[in-house]
């Protein structure tokens, strides 16, 4: 089972990747994610790529170091 749930917003582990950004987890099967910085629908390889995101970095809309 996976530690996440719809609705989750989600970071990068590595914070090179994808520039920081944060995506909002959409359906856990499919791995669709959302992003709302550009407002675009994605999918993610690997949900041990991600953790969640803090609230602060959901404040600031991206990834802090």
């Amino acid at each position: 089972m996976s530690e996440f749930k719809v609705g989750d917003y989600l970071v990068f582990n590595d914070i090179n990747k994808h520039r920081g950004v944060i995506v909002k987890l959409e359906d856990i099967q499919l791995k669709k994610v959302f992003v709302p910085s550009i407002r675009v629908h994605g999918y993610l390889l690997d949900l041990s790529d991600v953790r969640h995101a803090t609230p602060e970095e959901i404040k600031a809309g991206r990834r802090l170091p």
